[in-house]
């Protein structure tokens, strides 16, 4: 993408032949003209959009317990979250098959939570671990549920020296998928 350094204060908008001309975060650009697809409702193109599609459902079901590093790395968190979790989805024949357990919330480097367990009781998920000496400040854990019955997740973030946290659910939440994860919160 090219970058138009005006000096006399002209912008430039609009088409010029195979060129547009545009403002973009105070930046005057220019980039060539998109072409006509002429398969825009193709098998394999509608295929594409969905799956695009579903992983943005599951952004936004997800964005609570999400902790991302993004910038930088993608222009947005929802594209670097397609990223991560596009093996988790799967197409079958009515649609699409989503592989809950596989899904991936942090891109950031993790430590693994020493003895880490978890139980379901009928209006509660207790999640807990041993000490360890990651337990400064800094360091937090984040544990999240995720119902498949109310499409919904349900997270916490507690500090990681509490060696427990506990998720209240409801009663109808049916089959859940457990994530925790212990991060080091950024400068």
């Amino acid at each position: 993408m090219a970058k138009i350094l005006a000096t006399t204060g002209m912008i430039a908008k609009g088409k010029l032949g195979d060129l547009v001309f545009y403002q973009w975060n105070g930046m005057n650009l220019v980039r060539c003209n998109a072409s006509n697809f002429k398969d825009r409702k193709s098998k394999e193109q509608m295929v594409c959009r969905n799956a695009f599609g579903t992983v943005g459902k599951l952004y936004s079901t997800f964005k609570s317990a999400i902790r991302l590093n993004w910038k930088g790395v993608h222009k947005t968190p929802t594209s670097l979250f397609y990223k991560l979790n596009r093996d988790c989805i799967r197409k079958t024949e009515t649609g699409f098959e989503i592989v809950y357990e596989k899904i991936l919330l942090t891109n950031y480097e993790f430590r693994n939570l020493d003895g880490l367990v978890y139980e379901v009781k009928s209006e509660e998920i207790i999640f807990s671990w041993n000490k360890d000496h990651f337990l400064e400040s800094k360091y937090t854990v984040v544990c999240a549920v995720y119902s498949k019955n109310l499409r919904r997740v349900f997270s916490t973030e507690v500090g990681r020296s509490s060696q427990r946290a506990v998720i209240p659910i409801p009663p109808d939440s049916g089959e859940v998928v457990t994530y925790c994860f212990g991060w080091k919160k950024s400068e």
